[in-house]
């Protein structure tokens, strides 16, 4: 049991009185817009179940606290983040240099309490400190934009990065990875660098011999008449085909030129080109061996069929989660064709129990005998998520009211776009806290 005051020691502290936060961009919020937040700071140990973001758009935030909670040991780090004394609370803060800062504030709430966390009394009053905090994301501009007036107080808290947050609540460092989206997944190791090969070689120049050798024994099992056979089929037509397919998969722009959403290249879309355009099948099953081989593109959703980069990805987050790291991973723009409403917090653009431009909380991970690979996450709302009806080797989403849920990993990287982890491993690092 963590203690009801929290476990900050402030021992030897300077420690930063701060005034109530305002409500947007430096407009101040006076004695009559708070309320005393009654109770002990820790009635129980915090968990997971505390966050419940309203209309504040801080998922970045939170997800970052629903992170560390997830880690064994979290909800000690997180009590050691905060200490009630004298009827206002403490909490540490790091700076932009990694320095510990001790912010006390007064321990109240915004009266209208949808405008900040709807959860336990310590998540409200460190999301207050967050946005009181002036050394905490100084100079930031409204809405993730680069000029424009700076905002402050709780208004500062409107949009913004995990690893950000993570930096802010536990020093040290923290990491933004991009899920990697292009047109074809792999080009960077020797196999994709082969199957690229295959529409740009020509047999009949001498230099390329070693690479057309190559590409006949590794690609087609040594079996030259395949790859004449190919080389017939590869009309300047077909290679034109072959780009507009590629053009139509990958990160998909909207009008700002931000990553809106994403189409995935799949192994099925690639056999359906081959026999669209008419390639012989013993050539088509050929290349498609290949390719699944060596793991360059998925397969659909629920087949067990990952990309090499797919699999990094999730051996990315579980290495970090294994290691004690908090993880958190955010989605694009859309994460959908049809928008089916819109979020409570920002407006995000909904689509079966997702939110665009949004922030989960990484719970954990799981490969089940299936092969199908999942990750566990938490909406930082408390509430809607996303499962799965089977048909076949097929998996149809649709939403779901609890907010805490698993996601197969091509959904993951078709719609998410990074994930953020923290340098700090909780459970090993835990003297830092206390």
């Amino acid at each position: 049991m963590v203690d009801a005051d929290g476990e900050l020691d402030l021992t030897d502290r300077r420690i930063e009185i701060v005034a109530n936060p305002g409500a947007r961009g430096g407009s101040a919020l006076g004695a009559s817009h708070y309320i005393p937040a009654p109770g002990k700071l820790f009635p129980h140990d915090p968990s997971v179940g505390d966050i419940k973001q309203q209309e504040l758009a801080d998922c970045y935030l939170l997800a970052g606290v629903i992170a560390i909670l997830a880690r064994d040991g979290g909800p000690k780090a997180i009590a050691g983040l905060m200490k009630q004394k004298d009827g206002r609370v403490v909490v540490r803060l790091y700076d932009t240099g990694g320095s510990p800062r001790y912010v006390s504030v007064e321990k109240t709430f915004r009266k209208n309490s949808e405008k900040h966390n709807g959860g336990a009394i310590w998540a409200t009053l460190l999301e207050k400190a967050y946005a009181a905090a002036g050394f905490v994301e100084e100079n930031k501009h409204a809405e993730g934009k680069t000029t424009g007036p700076v905002v402050t107080g709780y208004a500062k808290l409107q949009f913004g990065r995990p690893e950000t947050a993570l930096k802010v609540l536990l020093g040290g460092d923290a990491d933004y990875k991009r899920f990697d989206m292009g047109r074809f997944e792999q080009v960077q190791g020797n196999a994709g660098f082969l199957f690229l090969l295959l529409w740009t070689l020509d047999d009949t120049d001498r230099l390329q011999q070693s690479s057309v050798a190559a590409v006949i024994d590794q690609i087609f099992g040594g079996d030259g008449a395949l790859w004449i056979a190919f080389v017939l089929w590869r009309t300047e037509y077909v290679k034109g085909q072959w780009e507009t397919l590629l053009d139509a998969f990958g990160d998909i722009k909207d009008k700002k030129d931000a990553t809106a959403r994403r189409k995935a290249l799949r192994l099925e879309d690639l056999e359906a080109f081959f026999e669209r355009y008419s390639l012989g099948q013993a050539t088509i099953a050929r290349i498609m061996a290949f390719v699944e081989a060596k793991q360059l593109l998925p397969g659909r959703r629920g087949s067990g069929k990952y990309s090499a980069l797919q699999v990094r990805t999730f051996e990315r987050i579980q290495d970090a989660l294994n290691a004690g790291k908090p993880v958190a991973v955010s989605t694009t723009k859309e994460v959908g064709k049809k928008s089916t409403g819109k979020g409570k917090s920002g407006g995000e653009a909904l689509s079966k129990g997702l939110a665009g431009n949004h922030a989960y909380g990484v719970i954990g991970v799981r490969v089940d005998t299936d092969g199908l690979r999942w990750v566990r996450i938490r909406n930082p709302w408390g509430e809607m998520g996303r499962e799965y009806i089977r048909t076949g080797n097929k998996l149809k989403a649709k939403e779901i009211a609890s907010g805490e849920f698993d996601l197969e990993l091509n959904d993951l990287t078709k719609r998410f776009e990074s994930m953020s982890v923290s340098g700090v491993r909780i459970q090993e690092d835990l003297n830092q806290y206390l």
